[in-house]
């Protein structure tokens, strides 16, 4: 089920600040809640696609009324990109998301990969990150691949067939040895894995893995 904040709790969480919600806006916002970042090309292609304006200024008004937060990074073959979160852990707590911190180990670019592989599946109705993963979702890891945090996914979803399927990002760092890794680790799950063009160990799909170039 999609969460849709009503207006109260938007204006709640927007301390004294209002602003007007388009359809856009709300489509846009129920997928930030998804994967916490959201490129302005990929929102472009997915939320503000019939706007004869750069999505941007639209996103920019959003950041002024302290609904997002903007950062900037450069991707190859993409040049610099605006970049969107939530702006405060309340208005994201008013969408039922959490904002996650990125650093020297979960950079930008790597949480890039997670968000654009959620758009490449199609936005799957239950994507959820690992900060949201449920104790149900803990326990099917233990029983599959064992107690170690290094083998967590960096994402998670039910496939069409009902299976659970691990999603993992490579930023383009990740060598043939921690590739094979957790791929052995997670041998008996299905997994989808994401990488961008120029990465340094790049995967092949094969049964049971797929990889898309994102």
């Amino acid at each position: 089920m999609v969460f849709n904040p009503g207006t109260s709790k938007i204006r709640d969480a927007l301390t004294h600040k209002e602003i007007r919600l388009s359809r856009d806006d709300r489509l846009f916002l129920q997928d930030l809640a998804k994967v916490e970042f959201i490129s302005s090309d990929i929102a472009q292609k997915h939320h503000y696609q019939n706007r004869k304006t750069d999505p941007t200024v639209r996103l920019n008004r959003l950041v002024e009324a302290g609904l997002l937060k903007r950062h900037f990074i450069t991707e190859q073959g993409r040049g610099q990109l605006s970049v969107y979160e939530f702006g405060e852990d309340n208005i994201a707590k008013a969408w039922g998301a959490k904002r996650s911190h990125f650093g020297a180990n979960r950079t930008l670019h790597h949480e890039l990969v997670t968000s654009r592989l959620y758009f490449k599946l199609e936005r799957p109705n239950d994507f959820r990150k690992e900060n949201r993963f449920t104790k149900k979702d803990k326990q099917f890891i233990q029983e599959r691949v064992g107690g170690r945090h290094d083998y967590q996914p960096d994402a998670m979803y039910t496939g069409t067939q009902g299976e659970t399927v691990f999603v993992e990002a490579d930023s383009g760092q990740y060598n043939r040895t921690q590739i094979h890794t957790k791929q052995q680790a997670w041998r008996r799950v299905k997994q989808v894995w994401g990488q961008p063009g120029h990465a340094f160990a790049p995967i092949c799909s094969q049964d049971n893995i797929e990889v898309y170039r994102v």
